[in-house]
């Protein structure tokens, strides 16, 4: 078996930033040190866009495993599988506990399934609402 190497992360944590970690706002900028240099706003996002897309593709498929069996979700064919991942924060002495959902859909318009345009107005345009419909004990974290 091989070991994949998890890429370090700067920005990508589930921890907050600190506040030089972030660009700078005019309005904050008086309250920080002079000394505190702090990224440009492309260059955070940039790293930051890497950061997640590096995650995504190696830490995500090579380190995250099934939690308990695919669940059925409400109003779709797919099932769903919960992926947990309790990796080391690289670079930090605390472990951070990772969580993922993953399900296979057809690209088809009809009762159970979603065309893209479908998928993307769910996933995307109304995410909070159905977000809340799929874990209803997320509404106390809103």
């Amino acid at each position: 078996m091989t070991t994949t190497t998890i890429p370090p992360r700067q920005y990508l944590h589930l921890k907050p930033l600190q506040l030089s970690q972030i660009p700078t706002h005019p309005l904050i900028k008086a309250h920080q040190p002079p000394s505190s240099p702090s990224p440009s706003l492309r260059n955070f996002i940039t790293e930051l866009i890497t950061e997640a897309i590096l995650f995504s593709d190696t830490t995500v498929s090579t380190h995250f495993k099934p939690k308990g069996a695919p669940k059925e979700s409400r109003g779709s064919a797919a099932n769903v599988q919960l992926l947990t991942w309790d990796g080391d924060a690289v670079g930090e002495e605390e472990e951070e506990a990772w969580f993922a959902r993953q399900s296979r859909h057809d690209d088809v318009k009809g009762h159970g399934s979603a065309d893209w345009s479908e998928f993307v107005k769910g996933l995307f345009h109304k995410h909070s609402e159905n977000e809340m419909e799929y874990t209803p004990d997320g509404i106390a974290m809103l």
